[in-house]
C-alpha cells in the first residue's frame, strides 16, 4: 500500500508495510494495545489506555479506590472495602481493638492496650485497685473496697491491726502477738 505510516512501521518489500511495536493495522497507523489488559476498566484503542470502571484506578485499573485509603492499618481490597491489620478495626481501620474491650471501664488507645479509668488496672482494665493494695493483708474487691483475710486486719485498705476485746486495754494492739 502507498505509504506506511511513520513511525508506526516501514515499507520492507513494494506494497507491504511491516508495524512497528506498539502498531498495527494495513499502514501501521493504529496503536496496538494488546500488551494492555483492563482488568476493571475499558480499553480505549485512540490512545491506548484504560478507562477504570468507578471504584478503580491504575494503569490497568487493577487498583481499588477506599475513600479513606484503610488509614495506616489495612489495605483497600475493593471499592470502599479494607481489610484491617490486626489489632484494628472499623470502616478505615483506624479503630484499636483492646482485650474484652477494656471490660468498658477505659478506652482503648493501641492493639491490646488500655487506658483504664480510675479505680482500674490491667491489660484490659478487669483488676480493681484498692488503697496501698489492702496492705497484704486482704482482696481488692471492687475500686476501693478491700476484703480483709482474717479479723486481725481491719480497715479500709486492711492495714489496721485488730486485737481481741482490744488488748483488755491494757496494752497496744500490733498483730504480732496480737496484744504487746
Amino acid at each position: 500500500p502507498p505509504g506506511c505510516h511513520v513511525p508506526g512501521g516501514s515499507c520492507t518489500v513494494p506494497g507491504v508495510c511491516e508495524c512497528a511495536e506498539g502498531y498495527t493495522g494495513e499502514l501501521c497507523d493504529q496503536k496496538s494495545c494488546k500488551e494492555l489488559a483492563c482488568v476493571f476498566g475499558t480499553l480505549v484503542i485512540e490512545n491506548c489506555e484504560c478507562e477504570c470502571f468507578q471504584g478503580w484506578t491504575g494503569t490497568n485499573c487493577s487498583r481499588p479506590i477506599c475513600s479513606s485509603e484503610c488509614v495506616e492499618h489495612g489495605e483497600c481490597i475493593s471499592p470502599g472495602v479494607c481489610r484491617c491489620g490486626d489489632g484494628w478495626s472499623g470502616i478505615s481501620c483506624d479503630q484499636p481493638h483492646c482485650l474484652n474491650n477494656c471490660q468498658n471501664r477505659g478506652t482503648c488507645v493501641s492493639p491490646d492496650h488500655c487506658r483504664c479509668l480510675a479505680g482500674w488496672a490491667g491489660s484490659d482494665c478487669s483488676v480493681p485497685v484498692c488503697a496501698n493494695d489492702c496492705s497484704g493483708h486482704g482482696t481488692c474487691q471492687q475500686p476501693g473496697t478491700c476484703v480483709c483475710n482474717t479479723t486481725s486486719w481491719v480497715g479500709h485498705d486492711c492495714g489496721t491491726p485488730h486485737c481481741l476485746n482490744d488488748c483488755s486495754r491494757h496494752g497496744i494492739c500490733t498483730n504480732e502477738l496480737n496484744f504487746h
